[in-house]
């Protein structure tokens, strides 16, 4: 089924407003996550002194991985291989975002804080309890 064009515009032109658009969304998510990554407390401890242990299973009490945190083209990819897989979300996003930090990595360090310097490369194992 296609659209019908109202607004007079060549197949070229409109391709051009959709990726323009698309770009807009991507520039928007990128923006919120800068702000929303930016106000974060990170509180760092040497100890475990208050350490109680995770005492029984926590796999109850984790919540469910928010797919719609992902950028959109990271998002669709995600929600398609779930629905495909039909697996959690909590199994194929985290795979998705360590396939994309390897082909960043190297490329592209994260700075935090002034003089420290982390590499882009994310470590993760996927575990699934039956």
């Amino acid at each position: 089924m296609e659209m019908e064009n109202n607004a007079g515009l060549t197949p070229e032109e409109r391709q051009r407003v959709i990726e323009l658009i698309a770009d807009a969304e991507m520039n928007r998510e990128k923006q919120e996550f800068i702000s929303f990554a930016g106000n974060a407390e990170m509180s760092y401890s040497d100890s475990f002194e208050s350490y109680e242990g995770f005492g029984g299973n926590v796999a109850d009490k984790l919540p469910v991985f928010d797919v719609d945190l992902l950028p959109c083209r990271v998002r669709g990819f995600s929600k398609a291989l779930c629905e495909s897989l039909q697996v959690s979300p909590g199994m194929v996003a985290p795979a998705v975002v360590a396939i994309t930090a390897l082909g960043i990595q190297k490329k592209f360090v994260v700075r935090p804080l002034p003089g420290w310097v982390e590499p882009s490369n994310l470590y993760i194992a996927i575990v699934f309890l039956l």
